[in-house]
């Protein structure tokens, strides 16, 4: 079974003390990508046709979601 943890460097996180701290358990659900990190907020995710990640929503611990402007989505790009 392949491991389903991504490392993620994100402005939601405070100064991390190690790499450690930034490990998040994440699954596809319905062709997005969702993220939860240790303070169970959950960070949504899309592939977009050039294989980039993009974050395009916010999930609070409440359950309310919350789209992330166009021009405040972060982008992880796909290294050749």
């Amino acid at each position: 079974m392949p491991d389903e943890r991504i490392w993620f460097t994100d402005p939601f996180y405070e100064v991390a003390n190690s790499a450690k701290d930034l490990l998040i358990n994440w699954k596809i659900v319905d062709g997005e990508i969702h993220a939860t990190g240790k303070d169970g907020k959950k960070l949504i995710y899309k592939i977009n046709k050039y294989g980039n990640i993009i974050q395009i929503a916010i999930v609070f611990k409440g359950g309310k979601r919350e789209d992330v402007p166009k021009e405040e989505q972060l982008t992880f790009k796909k290294i050749k």
